[in-house]
């Protein structure tokens, strides 16, 4: 059996040496993109053949090696330079491998008419599914030919999942016209309204409210960050402030910033209204008679009550599109409509199935299942 050849002592010795001299030598070129292509290459090359027992291949990459590092110890670039092309050219890529694979996997896709697509895997589920409940109830035996399973199994297990479809849109239907409502998620203090409909629902929701309900969370995180930042600071300047008041006439202040956070007194805005009254800071009483403390904390105080402002504007802002959407031409009244209209639509095709199509359901005949007739007109589409 073969060793490989770090068992052997001078031949790892030899291998490091001139590898390590290699990289040493690349520092010597002025080009940085050739001292990357060097670095790069020797890199992938020696973990490529780490554990490479054919002393042919071994001794081609040494002597490559070699050459390399002779053209770098006189700084001769060109050779150098020629050398990585000339031996990248020689590898032999394994891009035209995997396209071969590839069109291979193509074409017996193309041929094979039973690729587990998302549908069949979807009736594989269901399936399996139903063929597991009639087992443990002891309606089937657990010995079935597979023709019985895919002629006369699968049609029953697709038809019982369709009547319960089917009683699913019934009940809907029965319930009257499809709920439109108004909603809003939470952004910090602030509440993004928007409109919840049958119409805009899932796929069909609006891709500028998703972004704008994405940037507005991560503008209210930056906010809380800074807020945060803020706090942590105040708790050393007033560390700071206290022990110059300290040294100014000996006169020790608490040291629990929570004490001055808490007694910060704002003029609070009524929120949720069109419109907007800024906050304004006032001085606490400890801090308007310390000049230490009011050098160190107002500025802090100053800009958390610049980003309490930001955050209520921002509400008002919200509090007024809320206005906006349920106007008499707002955006609620439309969907309300949009989704009566679906509904009468889904009403019509519900009575015309049921006196054209139900009566002459066979789960057996594939255009005449109940799956099949509810993607007829429009109402069911998964299976």
């Amino acid at each position: 059996m073969k060793s490989h050849f770090s068992v052997l002592e001078a031949h790892r010795c030899h291998v490091l040496t001139l590898y390590r001299h290699t990289l040493r030598n690349s520092h010597n070129v002025q080009s940085g993109y050739l001292k990357f292509r060097i670095n790069r290459v020797l890199g992938e090359e020696v973990k490529k053949h780490k554990y490479d027992k054919s002393s042919w291949s071994i001794f081609k990459k040494l002597t490559s090696l070699k050459k390399l590092n002779d053209a770098l110890e006189v700084n001769d670039c060109i050779e150098a330079h020629n050398l990585l092309v000339n031996y990248c050219g020689s590898i032999k890529k394994p891009r035209s491998k995997v396209k071969g694979i590839l069109k291979s996997i193509e074409a017996e896709i193309k041929e094979n008419h039973n690729i587990q697509d998302n549908r069949r895997l979807a009736r594989l589920s269901l399936f399996d599914a139903y063929l597991k409940r009639k087992q443990q109830r002891n309606e089937l035996p657990y010995n079935i030919p597979q023709e019985y399973k895919q002629k006369l199994l699968l049609p029953l297990a697709l038809h019982e999942r369709g009547l319960m479809n089917l009683e699913r849109l019934k009940i809907s239907l029965m319930k009257g016209k499809y709920h439109t409502k108004l909603s809003y998620t939470m952004s910090g203090k602030s509440r993004i309204w928007f409109v919840r409909s049958y119409v805009n629902k899932n796929k069909r929701e609006s891709i500028k409210l998703r972004n704008l309900i994405t940037q507005d969370k991560k503008k209210n995180l930056t906010i809380l960050r800074h807020l945060d930042n803020l706090k942590e600071n105040a708790n050393w300047a007033m560390h700071e402030a206290i022990w110059e008041r300290y040294l100014d006439d000996g006169h020790l202040h608490q040291s629990n910033i929570n004490n001055y956070m808490k007694n910060m007194q704002f003029t609070e805005s009524v929120r949720r209204q069109a419109s907007y009254v800024p906050n304004t800071y006032v001085l606490n009483k400890d801090i308007k008679q310390c000049v230490r403390l009011k050098e160190w904390l107002l500025p802090l105080s100053q800009n958390i009550v610049d980003l309490e402002n930001l955050c209520i504007k921002r509400e008002q802002q919200f509090f007024v599109n809320k206005g906006n959407l349920l106007s008499k031409h707002g955006s609620l009244e439309y969907y309300k409509k949009q989704s009566q209209k679906v509904y009468s639509n889904h009403v019509l095709k519900y009575k015309k199935m049921l006196k054209e199509d139900l009566p002459t359901v066979n789960p057996f005949i594939e255009n005449r299942s109940i799956p099949e007739i509810l993607k007829k007109h429009g109402l069911k589409l998964k299976f």
